[in-house]
């Protein structure tokens, strides 16, 4: 019985720490943006796909076959490049803006816990910005 008491607690901080890996992944924008990149760099449709809200997703899947392995490992170089600091964080939403002219801005969204690209958010900044 004694060594039950130690099993038991092992498996829970066990089963805590990897579940916590996982969610690192999507803990911050900018963490989101790597893993962005990242599955862009791999050609990971799927894992680029999970980086965005699911408003989000839904409207990528609508582009249908325009989004391909090779055309996000295309975009992977351009986003590489831009060296993106927080300009906003207010409650369920942060911007980052490029420093660089003419490098947008990505907009993200607090989604159950998760911070996720909101990519309608995003067009309208970039138009916003345009004008």
């Amino acid at each position: 019985m004694s060594k039950l008491k130690f099993v038991v607690p092992v498996l829970l901080l066990t089963t805590l720490v990897l579940v916590g890996a996982g969610c690192g992944k999507y803990s911050s924008p900018q963490k989101t943006l790597s893993t962005m990149v990242e599955a862009m760099e791999k050609g990971d449709v799927d894992a680029y796909i999970k980086c965005f809200t699911e408003e989000s997703r839904t409207l990528l899947e609508s582009f249908g076959t325009q989004l391909t392995s090779e055309s996000i490992k295309v975009d992977a170089k351009d986003v590489k490049n831009v060296e993106f600091k927080q300009t906003e964080k207010k409650g369920d939403r942060a911007v980052l803006v490029s420093e660089k002219e003419g490098g947008g801005a990505l907009v993200f969204k607090k989604e159950k816990g998760s911070w996720k690209v909101d990519l309608q958010a995003t067009m309208e900044e970039a138009f916003k910005g345009a004008q």
